[in-house]
């Protein structure tokens, strides 16, 4: 492996990436590839995590607008400003000097979003950047992958499938761990003086949108007993503008939740207050 990143080291050496002009030409190829197959990344999303439109092309347009913003604030000729500034007796005080190379774990929640996030601000600081991708079955990383690979120069980008060590990478470095090892329980907490509309709005949101598979979705909500009854009045009013029942159907996902409404009422630990084939909301009463 060592030998493999025999590019990506040089370039890192010579300060490839260093070039504001590089820079600008590097985004705007990766821009241009990717505005280029708009269509098949949003559908590659879709399928592979069953996301609606909206919220496939949310996640693309995302990731352009970082690309986008991330260009127009490169500018050459603060740039050659700030490299020249020693050699004209200037003080350099905000000079910073790049990593060097930066490996990027990517997350598999919101994939393409969450890579565009760390390897456009990493290129953009003088970078040369390395995936350290996991072998998937899911067909949009892979894809997504492929297009940055054409896009960007192979001396400044390089996607690995293995578990690089220190040794092996042999050149200064740092790392973006976006990927989670754990998924720890997200609980929401609603206060007496909350707006109960907002916070319903918002947890209705994180958690039935992205098919309830956000890091950032609550497992479990604790309301204030004062608020209790308008809190859930509001929120199976804002739960029910994020649930359709014109998704596609899953009979295992449709089964084990008939089962699980089963058990809370038959052990009488609550109540189901809402319930639609996608999804439900419990008042939990026996704690």
């Amino acid at each position: 492996m060592a030998a493999e990143l025999r590019d990506i080291r040089s370039a890192a050496i010579d300060g490839r990436m260093h070039n504001a002009f590089f820079q600008k030409e590097q985004l705007k190829s990766l821009h241009d590839i990717l505005s280029k197959n708009v269509t098949e990344i949003q559908d590659q999303i879709g399928k592979d995590h069953r996301y609606t439109q909206a919220e496939a092309s949310v996640e693309y347009w995302l990731a352009l607008r970082c690309i986008a913003e991330a260009y127009k604030s490169i500018d050459p000729k603060q740039h050659l400003q700030a490299e020249y500034a020693i050699a004209k007796s200037k003080d350099a005080s905000d000079a910073r000097e790049p990593v060097g190379i930066v490996v990027v774990e990517p997350a598999q929640h919101t994939f393409f979003y969450s890579l565009i996030s760390a390897l456009v601000p990493a290129l953009v600081h003088g970078n040369c950047i390395i995936i350290q991708a996991e072998k998937t079955l899911l067909e949009s990383p892979k894809f997504i992958l492929s297009l940055i690979e054409s896009a960007l120069d192979d001396h400044v980008f390089k996607v690995v499938y293995s578990q690089l060590t220190g040794e092996e990478i042999a050149s200064r470095h740092t790392r973006i761990i976006q990927k989670q090892d754990i998924n720890p329980r997200v609980i929401a907490i609603i206060e007496r003086d909350a707006d109960l509309q907002l916070a319903a709005k918002a947890i209705a949101s994180a958690r039935f949108s992205l098919r309830g598979k956000s890091p950032f979705a609550p497992d479990l909500v604790l309301v204030n007993e004062w608020v209790k009854k308008d809190f859930l009045s509001a929120l199976v009013q804002h739960t029910s503008a994020f649930i359709s029942d014109t998704v596609p159907k899953d009979p295992v996902q449709k089964l084990s939740k008939s089962r699980f409404h089963d058990t809370i009422l038959k052990e009488n630990l609550g109540e189901v207050v809402f319930s639609t084939s996608e999804g439900y909301i419990l008042n939990v009463k026996n704690r």
